[in-house]
């Protein structure tokens, strides 16, 4: 959430200043812009290798709630390159060491690269075939084989150096197991998108909590009021990114989350509170508070989706989202329940 994400977006832009943006957004831009793009500097422009996992952005793994990764079943020559769900299974078997595409005010393709796991395997073309529907496989790392050369494209697709081939989610089946293939690259294709995230990626860093329209001269964040039971969570200054305000000397606006599509707790105070629907009522206008975590409590499952419809569900209900009360947002005001609306600036989070 947020525009500290971009450390670990599979879109990692940089958002420069200007003058076509708001006063409020260039300023919490330029807090985050000089940390990303000393991390072009160190990641891009080196092309140095990170252990990242490969997350395909094809839409159903969003509707299904679950994150797909470029995986494999065992450490061995010939292993098939498959799609697994990232958070069900060793992380071992989706830990890349890659060059990712290079970060900056302009962005650039990576250099042909290897695509590394297990320390000494590598994404590999089987047989070298370069046609469409080649299987793709894990092979003894070797940087004189061709066929282990890949370019990571700004698009976040990966490219078979030398060709026009990319790697292909087959047949957009995101079932466990699905083989990777080559396939002639397209652009856009959501089968052929794998952002390069943390591992594991199932839960955000430490962040602010955005309230309504970017652009907008108010710049509030979710609050908790307090590290008690039941305190209330409201709508506070944030301007600063100081993650407090003094209208609530006692709260913080500091959360952790799950990653969107996951479900799960939006914790505070490192970690001993979570934001709470009382009892699970989600009777429209239910005041939200904060409690005690309890790990697998429905009345602290939440879901945070970001990018579009920028809205908090609570897991209990397919259509219930975290609102800002008649659209006022006034320091103070209650963070309530509401039935989701997507064209409601009061119920945007980000």
């Amino acid at each position: 959430m947020g525009l500290i994400q971009c450390l670990d977006s599979s879109f990692p832009l940089v958002f420069l200043p200007s003058p076509f943006i708001s006063t409020p957004l260039r300023a919490r831009t330029m807090r985050y812009v000089t940390s990303v793009l000393a991390l072009s500097l160190l990641v891009g422009v080196a092309n140095a290798q990170i252990v990242r996992q490969l997350q395909s952005t094809n839409p159903d793994f969003r509707a299904a709630g679950k994150q797909g990764c470029i995986s494999t079943s065992e450490n061995a020559n010939g292993a098939p390159v498959i799609i697994h769900d990232c958070n069900n299974e060793d992380v071992s078997k989706h830990s890349w060491a890659v060059s990712p595409w290079i970060v900056g005010p302009q962005s650039f393709p990576s250099i042909p690269s290897l695509m590394k796991i297990f320390g000494d395997k590598c994404l590999d073309v089987k047989d070298g075939m370069n046609a469409d529907g080649t299987k793709l496989q894990l092979w003894t790392c070797d940087p004189g084989n061709t066929n282990q050369l890949w370019i990571s494209q700004t698009d976040n697709s990966w490219n078979w150096a030398g060709t026009n081939k990319c790697i292909d989610l087959t047949d957009g089946n995101i079932s466990d197991g699905n083989q990777l293939q080559l396939w002639t690259c397209v652009s856009g294709s959501s089968n052929q998108q794998f952002g390069n995230y943390q591992v594991p990626n199932d839960r955000s860093e430490r962040q602010l909590l955005y309230a309504g329209d970017a652009n907008s001269d108010d710049i509030v964040c979710m609050t908790a009021t307090s590290n008690t039971d039941g305190a209330r969570v409201v709508l506070g200054d944030c301007s600063d990114g100081s993650g407090r305000t003094s209208a609530f000397p006692d709260g913080t606006q500091w959360f952790t989350a799950p990653q969107d599509p996951l479900s799960g707790l939006i914790e505070t105070f490192d970690g001993s509170k979570c934001l709470d629907l009382p009892d699970g009522d989600a009777t429209n206008g239910k005041k939200l508070q904060i409690w005690s975590c309890v790990e697998g409590s429905l009345n602290q499952q939440f879901k945070i989706l970001n990018p579009w419809p920028w809205a908090i569900t609570w897991a209990g209900s397919g259509n219930k989202c975290l609102q800002i009360p008649n659209g006022n947002f006034t320091e103070g005001n209650e963070i309530e329940i509401w039935d989701c609306d997507s064209t409601k600036v009061s119920q945007h989070w980000f």
